[in-house]
């Protein structure tokens, strides 16, 4: 029988990661790979990808 973990590991994985840019929280669980943006540093970084060449 396989047991549940307990609630404090439970919390910690389902935490947002930080913004890699600003330090607010992210959309994502901290555990994703790669560099997390929030909503806002995701958009800005967009405008400047389309707006570099």
């Amino acid at each position: 029988m396989e047991q549940a973990p307990p609630p404090a590991a439970a919390e910690a994985a389902a935490a947002p990661a930080d913004c890699t840019l600003c330090g607010e929280a992210t959309e994502v669980p901290a555990e994703q790979p790669g560099a997390q943006l929030c909503p806002r540093c995701a958009w800005q970084q967009q405008q400047r990808d389309c707006c570099s060449g």
